[in-house]
């Protein structure tokens, strides 16, 4: 990807990020949604699932003793 195009297509996620929240941009896309979570994840509280499951057709799955990523030591 040439670097001009990076930082474009970063300049549009950030501006879409910063127009509506996550929750509005999940409900918008009207469509079947997997979430998942890592019960172990410091980046992200395993509470805030709750509010995902208020999108309409979701699914949200938390994972106990995986963090970030899945496998040993997924932070």
């Amino acid at each position: 990807m040439m670097h001009h195009t990076l930082t474009a297509t970063t300049q549009a996620t950030r501006d879409c990020l910063e127009h509506r929240a996550l929750l509005g941009r999940l409900t918008a896309l009207g469509k079947p949604l997997l979430v998942i979570f890592g019960e172990d994840d410091h980046g992200w509280r395993s509470s805030s699932a709750a509010g995902h499951r208020a999108v309409p057709g979701v699914e949200v799955d938390l994972l106990p003793g995986l963090g970030h990523s899945p496998g040993p030591g997924g932070r």
